[in-house]
């Protein structure tokens, strides 16, 4: 009969495919790579790896070799240190134990900003008068009493640092370098922030390494060591991006032949 078989009432389409769940990526600028702890946290002591990697103290990885390599010494000469080398658990890049830093960037959101009570009792960081302060060097990143303010302009390493008023480094934290985080200390003398970079060794000092372990070394103030840096990153990345459009290209003439 006409309309039967192939015309005959109306087909379901076929049912689509079960997509499989994709899990979320995970954030590795917030949490460990190994264990998911939130790098936030008060107990996790979170470590940046040379790759940029992030993991808590707990589950560094554990060194799988160890090589000699040279480091300044004492009046010009260079000792032979050996040194444990460690693979990154995501992108098994391998680096050396001794570049293993703090991670200075992930800030622990658990202690709130001073309230604005706290900044009125705000005390001179750099003696142990605990006086009142009047102002900020944005170098040493430093709360100032009046005596150390006429010290810091009076003393030749430190004459040329900026100053800002008390009244203007709490009304724009941010522009001046105060916006409330923590101060980091260094792990050999507790007391003493660090605030210089030894460029011999690379790595951050405090004022008290800077004098012993690192004596007669070249070192920046963090702020002109910061800017140093952040041109030489600028500058790498232009020549990265360029060398991304360089290789897209390339990929797509490949495509069309």
């Amino acid at each position: 009969a006409p309309g039967s078989g192939h015309g005959s009432g109306t087909s379901s389409p076929p049912a689509a495919p079960t997509a499989t769940p994709v899990p979320a990526p995970v954030n590795l600028l917030e949490v460990c790579a190994v264990c998911k702890q939130s790098l936030q946290s008060r107990d996790c002591e979170p470590k940046l790896l040379p790759c940029l990697h992030s993991f808590c103290l707990k589950c560094i990885p554990q060194p799988e070799r160890q090589i000699s390599v040279q480091v300044p010494g004492a009046h010009g000469q260079t000792d032979t240190h050996i040194v444990n080398v460690m693979r990154c658990a995501v992108c098994h890049q391998d680096c050396k134990q001794s570049d293993i830093i703090d991670n200075y960037f992930v800030k622990d959101t658990t202690e709130a900003t001073g309230t604005s009570d706290e900044k009125a009792a705000q005390v001179c960081t750099s003696c142990e008068d605990n006086a009142g302060t009047i102002g900020f060097c944005v170098e040493c990143g430093e709360w100032l009493c009046k005596t150390c303010v006429e010290a810091h302009q009076r003393v030749k390493i430190t004459k040329d640092h900026k100053i800002h008023t008390k009244e203007d480094a709490n009304a724009a934290p941010e522009s001046v370098g105060t916006s409330g985080q923590r101060p980091v200390f260094c792990p050999v003398h507790k007391q003493e922030p660090l605030k210089l970079f030894c460029e011999t060794c690379d790595t951050l000092t405090c004022r008290d390494c800077q004098l012993l372990e690192h004596k007669e070394h070249r070192y920046q103030f963090l702020e002109e060591a910061f800017q140093n840096h952040k041109g030489i990153i600028e500058t790498t990345m232009t020549k990265l991006q360029e060398k991304k459009s360089y290789v897209h290209f390339s990929f797509s003439q490949v495509q069309n032949r």
